[in-house]
């Protein structure tokens, strides 16, 4: 089930899945809106944005970088992770020193570039959609500012290599919901770059790829469980009872909550514009 933020949240609100009784697997945007208390009839396979954002402040704070400034989205998406942002600082004794606004779909960023700078901050978290996030990139480094960065999963790394010269890039972190769609360490990213190969060759494997296969997965488990009669309420009844590995993603809907796991790893943009985890 891909869709923006809104849409999903749209799709929620109107109960049109409580109506027609269809379970939807994949959800794409993370909003905690649409997962708390969220739709029964809606299964989650990546984590939301609180605990992409509780990850990323956690690694920092394990690397002793404790005065952070964050760059948030101004609007709806951006308020609430900057909410998220706020909750673990506190949490995790760390010291916010600056709260950026960032317009919605702006791409012109030296300004938020340079007050970021003035902070002082050690990092820099962007709680900002993939142009932004890229831009932002961008007009700090261009500005000589090396300070690190981090974003969450909404920035992938082709879209900082579009706007930004790989040797300003590196170094760059980014959370992430899946294990690394380019990599081989897992038993899933291996399969899931066979089917890729055998099914669309020629595609270069992403993790957008990925996550459509990690939901066809979980859903097609789901089903197989129900035996040779499956129904649309016999699959969210599997769905619900669902405790599986998939080859290094856990995916467990047993706690009670349709959300299937919290795992997230951070990925830095190494010299040859890949990914490593």
């Amino acid at each position: 089930m891909r869709g923006s933020r809104n849409e999903t949240l749209a799709v929620q609100a109107s109960k049109v899945l409580d109506r027609v009784k269809i379970p939807a697997v994949g959800a794409t945007p993370g909003a905690e809106a649409m997962r708390t208390p969220g739709s029964p009839w809606i299964f989650h396979v990546h984590a939301g944005d609180r605990a992409q954002i509780r990850h990323i402040l956690q690694h920092l704070s394990t690397l002793g970088l404790t005065r952070i400034a964050a760059a948030y989205q101004d609007n709806p998406f951006g308020k609430s992770g900057l909410r998220h942002f706020d909750e673990a600082t506190a949490d995790l004794k760390l010291t916010v020193v600056g709260r950026i606004p960032v317009p919605p779909v702006a791409e012109q960023l030296s300004e938020a570039a340079r007050k970021l700078r003035e902070t002082g901050a050690q990092t820099y978290v962007m709680l900002l959609v993939r142009n932004s996030g890229a831009a932002l990139v961008r007009d700090v480094r261009a500005a000589g500012d090396r300070t690190p960065m981090y974003a969450m999963s909404y920035v992938p790394a082709e879209a900082i290599l579009e706007k930004v010269p790989l040797d300003a890039a590196v170094g760059v972190g980014l959370a992430q919901t899946l294990p690394n769609a380019g990599g081989d360490k897992t038993s899933l990213t291996r399969e899931f770059r066979v089917a890729m190969n055998r099914f669309v060759p020629g595609v270069e494997p992403s993790n957008p790829h990925l996550a459509g296969y990690v939901a066809a997965r979980v859903a097609v488990e789901a089903i197989r469980r129900c035996g040779p009669s499956p129904t649309p309420e016999k699959v969210a009844a599997a769905l619900r009872q669902l405790k599986v590995d998939l080859g290094g993603l856990p995916v467990d809907f047993t706690a009670g909550q349709n959300v299937g796991t919290q795992w997230v790893d951070i990925g830095v943009l190494d010299r040859r514009g890949r990914l490593l985890l």
